[in-house]
């Protein structure tokens, strides 16, 4: 039986250093030896007139504890200009966004 949790970052501006590990394997929380990533998307084809200039990070993992997904996304090295955001969600309970001090949010999501 599956639990999936679907996730996507979306970043406008990302440090070097953080780039290798938003593809980085991990456990999230998942016991034994069994880890997922994160996996850029090629944007190449995307719709519209023009090409994105965000990057775009997604996964679908399995039986995960989702709320570690926040904790590591806002550790990451973003420094004060890295701009970014993640949205989750685990087959329908809840839904979460958690942005970088970069990315501005006008919304009251």
């Amino acid at each position: 039986m599956s639990y999936v949790t679907s996730a996507v970052i979306v970043a406008s501006y990302i440090p070097q250093e953080v780039k290798p590990l938003l593809t980085e394997r991990r456990a999230w929380g998942r016991e034994g030896d069994y880890e997922q990533g994160f996996g850029e998307i090629d944007t190449t084809h995307s719709g519209g007139g023009k090409v994105l200039q965000s990057d775009v990070y997604a996964a679908g993992f399995n039986h995960i504890d989702a709320s570690r997904l926040g904790e590591w996304f806002l550790a990451l090295p973003w420094g004060e200009w890295g701009a970014a955001v993640l949205i989750y969600d685990s087959e329908g309970d809840f839904r979460t966004v958690v942005c970088t001090k970069g990315w501005t949010r006008k919304d009251e999501y």
